[in-house]
């Protein structure tokens, strides 16, 4: 009975502490000039919202449309911009300031939605995300666009433009091996070639991480072919110019990423 009191205890401090989080959270963040840090967002796979309910309901991976549109209208109403990969390494250089209501967008994997659905709701909002891509699921095929299957954005569409910009997730590592990760298991001379190879396919100057692991072979390997930023996951915190530049960290937005955890991102 005890066990079971305490239990509930912890559950309503729990409650209430999100409760007085998400209060604050709803207070206005001022806008204030030369940020120190900025916040990168990184998405994955789009889908209608009655294909979320019948096709990846328990997928975290598979954000609804009705979500991503509430995520960019909140950027928008709150007054944030979003910036390229080349603005953020300006500023990561320290050759150009920018507010705190700055933020960038990226998704990973290079999704046909992507291109289907974010676009288009970038666009509504006049925003712009980065795209890394994986360049064994690149295909040089014509293939027309059939949701709800996950598809890959073939290659006569990689094309940079106003609202989307391409960049590597690396060629064929995005995979375990052994039960391993291959980034784990694969040689510094290995890494190298793959980063060589995902070359042929998308630009390396900006690559992100599959599953966001990274080690000091796949830096190494990322140093000798001149990659400029390498993007991760996990630690939960704005990307900083004190940041190594192979280890710039990224929020994971995923399907159960609850509103007031959106806005502490950017808070």
């Amino acid at each position: 009975m005890k066990k079971r009191y305490k239990i509930l205890i912890g559950i309503l401090v729990f409650v209430f502490i999100c409760f007085l989080g998400t209060l604050y959270l709803r207070k206005e963040t001022p806008r204030t000039p030369n940020t120190d840090s900025i916040p990168v967002l990184g998405y994955h796979h789009l889908a209608s919202d009655e294909h979320k309910k019948e096709n990846y309901r328990f997928d975290p991976w598979t954000t609804s449309i009705s979500t991503f549109e509430k995520h960019m209208k909140y950027l928008h109403d709150h007054g944030y911009k979003t910036i390229s990969l080349d603005d953020f390494y300006a500023w990561y250089k320290g050759e150009k300031e920018y507010d705190n209501k700055t933020v960038v967008l990226t998704f990973d994997d290079g999704y046909y939605s992507t291109l289907k659905i974010a676009q288009p709701i970038l666009e509504k909002y006049g925003y712009q995300a980065s795209v890394f891509m994986i360049g064994h699921n690149i295909s040089n095929k014509e293939k027309p666009y059939s949701p709800p299957s996950k598809q890959f954005i073939p290659a006569y569409l990689i094309n940079d433009n106003d609202t989307l910009k391409f960049y590597s997730h690396f060629y064929n590592i995005h995979r375990k091996i052994n039960n391993d990760y291959a980034i784990n298991v694969y040689s510094k001379q290995e890494l190298e070639k793959d980063i060589q190879k995902a070359a042929d396919t998308s630009n390396t100057k900006y690559m992100a991480y599959p599953y966001g692991k990274y080690n000091d072979k796949v830096q190494e390997a990322l140093k000798s072919q001149k990659v400029s930023l390498a993007f991760s996951y996990a630690n939960y915190r704005n990307a900083k110019r004190s940041d190594a530049p192979y280890e710039i960290p990224r929020y994971m937005v995923d399907a159960y990423t609850p509103m007031f955890l959106f806005e502490w991102f950017l808070n």
